[in-house]
């Protein structure tokens, strides 16, 4: 589901993108190998919550998601990364960021 929905986003701000079919991999950066380019040219989706609202973050393989950074983006006060369950279909949160209590 979140593949359709960011290709539907690229489609509609006409954003230029390739679809690449590959092996199985378990990273994006094994993705960008396979497909022999840089993870810095291959964008990957995280499923995160924010403020208990699902949502996708889209940015390059070769970076890792920093939680404080994306709260302060969006304005969130809880940032959680979401992590697919197989056997069902749900997510978990698997990372979290909660601020301090003032």
């Amino acid at each position: 589901m979140p593949v359709q929905k960011l290709k539907a986003f690229l489609d509609q701000e006409k954003i230029k993108y390739v679809n690449i079919i590959h092996s199985t991999a378990y990273t994006a950066q094994e993705v960008a190998a396979s497909a022999h380019i840089t993870g810095r040219e291959m964008a990957k989706t995280i499923i995160v919550e924010l403020d208990g609202q699902m949502a996708m973050a889209v940015l390059p393989a070769n970076r890792k998601i920093v939680l404080q950074d994306l709260r302060e983006v969006t304005g969130s006060d809880q940032v959680h990364t979401l992590q697919w369950q197989r056997g069902c279909t749900c997510y978990k949160s698997v990372s979290g960021f909660r601020p301090a209590a003032a």
